[in-house]
């Protein structure tokens, strides 16, 4: 990827003409991805503009740009409190609040690629709207969880949630839950209580696929050790 060193001078106001030529950034911005020269934790902005998404640093460097033309999916997903196993938050830390993660998978050449952004709760909104404006796709959301129905007689309260705890060495590998794409590793994800199906994925080493079972109000830890493709299984 074309690392650029630009500046990019202040925020600009939200004014997209039909050919989406104007240009608009949302501050408050983190971005959990190494990528490039990027390293995880930097604070900064997004920038749209017709070109594509630009992540530019609180110096004013910027340090990972996304040509709109080679954007393939948008993800959005939020928790509440900490997000278990986030390198954003200390070992065992409770924080308050909703936090928001934007996920852009892209095409570098003919590799993947992956970047996440944590979002701040006052302009995540209006991320989400100019990727889809700039890239043409639609953000994809968290399928909802199943709920008791109203008009069940005699409902029950659902069983408590369980979470899936997510790590892989080497890390920042791409995470599916059956079959849905959630995040990079470490991942950390509240479900319902059951069976699923856990794959975890990297260029230039060997899938790891593993069946789980959550129990109730559990915390389930999984490590994948990911063999690189010219490793031996022995």
């Amino acid at each position: 990827m074309r690392i650029l060193n630009h500046l990019f001078a202040g925020v600009l106001v939200l004014a997209f003409s039909s050919a989406l030529a104007a240009q608009v950034s949302f501050e408050k911005v983190e971005i959990r991805t190494g990528f490039g020269q990027a390293r995880e934790g930097d604070k900064g902005r997004l920038a749209f503009d017709a070109k594509g998404i630009r992540f530019i640093d609180e110096s004013w460097n910027e340090f990972v740009s996304i040509p709109a033309g080679s954007v393939t999916k948008l993800y959005y997903s939020s928790v509440e409190g900490a997000r278990p196993g986030s390198p954003l938050s200390r070992p065992f830390e409770l924080l308050q609040g909703k936090k928001h993660f934007f996920v852009v998978t892209f095409a570098v050449g003919d590799l993947p690629a992956a970047v996440e952004f944590k979002l701040h709760k006052s302009n995540y909104e209006g991320v989400l709207k100019n990727a889809e404006l700039v890239t043409g796709k639609t953000v994809e959301l968290p399928e909802p969880e199943v709920r008791v129905s109203d008009a069940t007689p005699a409902p029950q309260a659902p069983p408590k949630e369980g979470v899936l705890r997510i790590t892989s060495s080497p890390e920042l590998a791409e995470v599916e839950i059956n079959n849905a794409f959630n995040g990079l590793t470490p991942r950390g994800k509240a479900v319902t209580p059951g069976q699923y199906s856990i794959t975890v994925s990297k260029e230039g080493y060997k899938q790891w696929k593993r069946e789980v079972l959550v129990d109730p109000g559990t915390t389930l830890e999984i490590h994948a050790d990911l063999l690189e493709e010219t490793a031996s299984n022995d």
